[in-house]
């Protein structure tokens, strides 16, 4: 019978726990970041009316009064029965001008059926997008804001096709 609790170490220190209770702790750490990591991919049912968003979306997008186009992929890896999460690896250019690498994670819900609203963040700048879902297709428009006031700047339209 033991008459005093265990102390509870501090993570910094856990490789200066004793051998046994060491094991012990790096196995409940263990088994704790396998049910979180459990909780975090596990995907729902899609709702009802809804298309399937998770997966890898071929994204197209031309910016409005400007000759600049987005293409690449965007993936979308986590889904609640209305939100979802994701990344997007795109390329920015004008015909045969310079061209950039736009990276950044996406983060979006389902409002209304299959109307569905996400942010795209690629630095400081974020794209809002809101777009119906038809079949394996996303189209619709986009709006940027500046990560340090509320204007509206370059605004575009896009569309996402599913990958097969």
């Amino acid at each position: 019978m033991c008459t005093a609790p265990l102390p509870i170490h501090p993570l910094g220190r856990l490789w200066h726990v004793p051998s046994p209770r060491r094991l012990l702790l790096v196995a409940l750490l263990t088994a704790a970041t396998a049910a979180v990591a459990g909780c975090v991919a596990t995907t729902d049912p899609e709702p009802a009316g809804t298309v399937p968003i998770a997966g890898t979306w071929s994204y197209t997008g031309l910016q409005s009064g400007s000759p600049l186009q987005l293409t690449g992929a965007v993936d979308v890896v986590s889904r609640s029965t209305v939100s979802f999460i994701g990344s997007a690896d795109l390329i920015e250019g004008a015909g045969g001008a310079a061209q950039r690498r736009l990276t950044g994670p996406v983060a979006g819900r389902f409002t209304q059926g299959a109307v569905v609203e996400f942010d795209l963040t690629l630095g400081v700048l974020l794209r809002r997008h809101v777009a119906r879902t038809v079949a394996d297709t996303i189209a619709g428009s986009w709006f940027e804001l500046a990560g340090t006031d509320a204007a509206i700047g370059a605004t575009g339209s896009f569309r996402a096709v599913r990958r097969r």
